[in-house]
């Protein structure tokens, strides 16, 4: 996949795998990882967390992107995952063309409140 950038890509579904072995000889440090899909089922990024990370990254990968951060952003993402709609993601790339920020929302103003659950 060619990631495009400044453009909102629609997240339709997730799937969440949880590490529970943590292991300093073993496997991964990984606590959990978050694959968001398109409406074709096509992954857009996968997202790592990892316990103790203090910086945030990102790479770009044959056909999605790669998202590292610390598992203290596990519960707001997952949250947001299972309570927003609809949702996207969007990436930017600085002036040297490096991708460097994702951003996952909503791309439509909510009332307060969240008057949308709400029945008339």
């Amino acid at each position: 996949m060619t990631v495009k950038t400044n453009f909102a890509l629609g997240v339709d579904s997730y799937k969440i795998d949880f590490n529970f072995v943590q292991s300093k000889s073993g496997s991964s440090d990984r606590l959990a990882a978050i694959s968001l899909y398109d409406k074709n089922n096509q992954r857009l990024a996968q997202l790592h967390f990892y316990p103790g990370l203090t910086s945030f990254s990102v790479a770009e990968r044959t056909d999605y992107v790669d998202i590292l951060m610390s598992s203290d952003h596990l519960k707001d993402v997952y949250q947001t995952l299972r309570g927003e709609k609809p949702l996207y993601i969007t990436f930017f790339r600085d002036n040297n063309k490096v991708l460097n920020n994702v951003w996952l929302g909503t791309s439509t103003h909510e009332p307060a409140g969240e008057e949308e659950g709400k029945g008339a």
